[in-house]
């Protein structure tokens, strides 16, 4: 019995002596061994500046102050991590069952400060070798090994994120994350502000319980709502593994002023545009992101489709198919640098598209944009409305590799006829270089003509643009473009109107107040040599039943004056007929016509100045091809030409 006793006297001062050990130990001999296998896992230097303090029980509360992570040599701040305090409860028992339960955690002005450099290397990659082995210190392989959390506290934290390449620049403040109700049924809210890309910021989220954050058998729910600058971003629906971002289904909807502000958001390159609203359905099977039905309107026009984004090492790889049941043409004018909201008056926003005085778009090509992607887009408008140009349908192919740009083919319905072609950017080189070929066939003239004027005009033209450029814009790729611009017309008519006020005829003038007859086109041929963005007739007639007209025109576009001098010579024996010049002049904003009395000398035979001018004509006679046919009157004309040149 003797041993018995003196067995309980030894437990009883053992347990006296672990009172004691409790009461007294200071809990900071911790600290150097948790701040070096911290330091050992995550290969950064890891300290713990402040106290730690426990009270121990079957739930113990444990405080830890002063928790610092250092960041990578060559980030801007010092520390990755910084935590003024973390306090939490645990339950002892659930840990020697080997889970982590936490009925409460607290966080008191965590800091935040994630950075990704030039080369793409991001700050949070640590550990004992960084890369793939870099994030998996922090963040669990699979939702059930994320710790169980009843209650998660926030107070005045700090969120950054910086990538200069990128353009982003964040700074968001996390105010609040409480989850409040009954076990299971608590939500998650969170609530920041802050700046995105040099924009006001703010981020609503509302997620499930942080106890459904590890039920791997179920959805996790989530609703976001995001507005950065002019952009509002909203998601709802589900992730079956938010850990990893893994199995989103969503129905995303995103709205704004420009679309080209989503650039520094999702790293799609758009053009600007007018105000716009989309929404659809958002997945992400495997490594690609899906916008799916997506359905919205932009400006005055109507868009659905669906795209998808693939992240890749360089540039991300975008493909779309998006179609326009009803598009304004106005709407694109953000893709050649123009203003698509110059008729909606926002003249903030005009005055930045060309100089002053000039109409060309002088907004400079955006290299870092067109280098940011890889883009296979098709863009249909099934119906188009422009009052400037009867334009009847849009298809085209966008096509982008490492920075340039195909749209082929590039096909217009307009006039009852088509336009057809291919424009090349090439902005791989600091100064863009641009080629344009189009190809006009059986364009309706009557369909540029309204009223009255339409009714007596007629015929069909054809021709083709074919021209080359650098610049860092419009204004300046056509400023010094080469090649050459030809349309013909056969088998037409014009207003008389039109004809008489230009002077074709005087004498015939005299019906002018009674009525608006018609004037019989037999052929037009305008054929323009481009050299260093200069335009120079090389043949510009106009044939009609009673009169031919010679022109010599200079179209300057890089000045965009205008320099126009037209000749009639009368078939028939009028009496007022004469030779007397008409010009046109000035710029493309504000040209002028006039007459050039210098020029007045008699004429009296038509047939000498057939002679004369049929002769450049025989360099034009390839163009009948453009689909007017070699029945036409024009292929008479210039058949004569052909003869005459021999």
């Amino acid at each position: 019995m003797r041993i018995v006793k003196w067995v309980g006297i030894v437990f009883a001062c053992l347990a006296a002596a672990i009172v004691v050990v409790v009461l007294v130990w200071d809990w900071n001999w911790f600290k150097d061994r948790v701040a070096a296998a911290g330091s050992e896992a995550t290969g950064r230097n890891f300290a713990i500046d402040g106290d730690i303090s426990v009270d121990l029980g079957w739930t113990s509360s444990v405080r830890v102050e002063g928790i610092r992570l250092s960041n990578a040599d060559w980030a801007k701040d010092p520390d990755v991590v910084r935590i003024a305090a973390v306090d939490f409860d645990i339950e002892i028992s659930e840990l020697l069952r080997g889970r982590v339960v936490l009925p409460h955690l607290r966080l008191t002005k965590p800091e935040i400060r994630l950075e990704r450099a030039e080369d793409g290397t991001a700050n949070w990659e640590m550990g004992p070798s960084t890369g793939a082995a870099a994030v998996e210190a922090t963040v669990p392989d699979d939702r059930t090994e994320f710790p169980v959390i009843g209650r998660l506290r926030i107070d005045d934290g700090t969120l950054g994120y910086a990538a200069p390449a990128d353009q982003i620049a964040l700074e968001a403040r996390v105010a609040t994350a409480i989850g409040e109700g009954g076990e299971g049924s608590e939500e998650v809210r969170l609530e920041g502000d802050g700046s995105f890309a040099k924009a006001p910021f703010k981020l609503r989220l509302r997620a499930g319980s942080l106890l459904a954050l590890r039920e791997s058998n179920s959805p996790y729910l989530i609703d976001l709502y995001a507005k950065i600058g002019r952009t509002t971003i909203k998601a709802v629906g589900t992730a079956a593994d938010p850990l990893t971002l893994a199995g989103p289904d969503f129905r995303l909807s995103v709205e704004g002023a420009d679309m080209a502000d989503l650039f520094p958001i999702f790293r799609i390159p758009l053009p600007e545009t007018p105000a716009y609203a989309i929404s659809g359905h958002l997945v992400k099977p495997e490594d690609t992101w899906r916008f799916e039905d997506f359905k919205g309107k932009m400006g005055d026009s109507d868009l659905s489709g669906t795209l998808a984004y693939t992240p890749r090492e360089k540039r991300p790889y975008i493909e779309a198919n998006v179609v326009s049941e009803r598009l304004d043409f106005a709407d694109l004018a953000g893709f050649v640098g123009a203003d698509p909201e110059a008729d909606r008056k926002k003249p903030a926003k005009q005055a930045r598209r060309a100089k002053p005085g000039r109409v060309l778009p002088d907004t400079p090509v955006d290299l870092a944009r067109l280098r940011a992607a890889d883009m296979d887009v098709r863009f249909r408008g099934k119906r188009i409305r422009y009052p400037a140009l009867p334009i009847d349908s849009l298809d085209m192919q966008v096509k982008l590799r490492d920075g340039r740009l195909t749209v082929e083919p590039l096909q217009f319905g307009i006039a009852r006829g088509s336009a057809a072609g291919s424009v090349v950017l090439d902005g791989r080189k600091d100064m863009p270089h641009v080629a344009t070929r189009l190809t006009l066939k059986k364009l309706d003239l009557k369909q540029f003509f309204s009223g009255e004027s339409a009714a007596v005009t007629g015929g069909r033209f054809a021709g083709r643009i074919d021209l080359a450029g650098s610049g860092r814009s419009v204004a300046q790729i056509l400023g010094n473009a080469d090649g050459e611009v030809v349309a013909t017309m056969a088998g037409g008519r014009f207003s008389r109107l039109f004809m008489e006020l230009a002077g074709i005829d005087v004498a015939e003038a005299v019906p002018l107040f009674g009525s608006d007859n018609a004037v019989e086109i037999r052929c037009i041929v305008a054929d323009f040599a481009a050299k260093d963005g200069t335009l120079t007739s090389r043949a510009f007639v106009i044939d009609t039943s009673d009169t031919l007209v010679e022109a010599d025109a200079t179209i300057d576009l890089k000045t965009e004056a205008l320099n126009v001098r037209a000749l009639a010579h009368p078939k028939d024996p009028s009496p007022f007929a004469g030779r007397t010049p008409i010009t046109v002049g000035g710029t493309f904003a504000d040209p002028s016509v006039g007459i050039d009395p210098s020029g007045l000398i008699a004429r009296g035979a038509a047939a000498v100045a057939l002679g004369v001018l049929l002769t450049p004509l025989a360099a034009i006679i390839p163009f009948l091809e453009l689909g007017l046919g070699e029945d036409s009157d024009c292929g008479g004309l210039l058949a004569r030409a052909g003869r005459k040149g021999e």
